[in-house]
């Protein structure tokens, strides 16, 4: 019966030690950050709506991952779902995290992805003339260095 109970901690422990261990991300900067081609002259912002788009991945003890790549997922829904176009972008990305575990023995982790719609109202074509050198596909230094 010793035994028994020995074992049957062990599980227990196992399952809320594995239960509690999952792995997450945030968004990083090279995700958020926006790089533009060509330098653009802003009169006005405009919020349209804001979307969200999640994906879910299951793990087996919440150690071994059934399904990978959330967040291209994620991303990919997010974008599919904002119908976005010529002079909007998506800003103010944010990330929430939901995680479900059953004893321990399965673990769902849901990654919702939100962001705001922006329309650019670009200035008129004389104030917003870009260098003579700047070619399409080519980065423009916006920094001045």
């Amino acid at each position: 019966m010793d035994e028994f109970k020995k074992i049957f901690v062990a599980i227990i422990c196992l399952g809320v030690v594995a239960g509690c261990g999952f792995s997450r991300g945030f968004i990083r900067d090279s995700v958020s950050s926006q790089q533009r081609l060509y330098e653009m002259s802003i009169v006005e912002q405009t919020f349209i709506r804001t979307v969200s788009a999640s994906a879910t991945a299951g793990s087996i003890f919440c150690l071994f991952p059934i399904s990978g790549q959330v967040y291209q997922r994620a991303m990919e829904k997010l974008y599919a779902s904002a119908h976005l176009v010529p002079n909007q972008t998506l800003l103010n990305l944010r990330e929430d995290h939901d995680v479900l575990s059953v004893l321990g023995f399965y673990c769902s982790s849901t990654l919702t992805l939100s962001g705001d719609i922006i329309q650019l109202t670009p200035a008129p074509a004389s104030t917003n003339s870009a260098p003579s050198d700047t070619k399409p596909g080519r980065k423009m230094d916006v920094t001045g260095g």
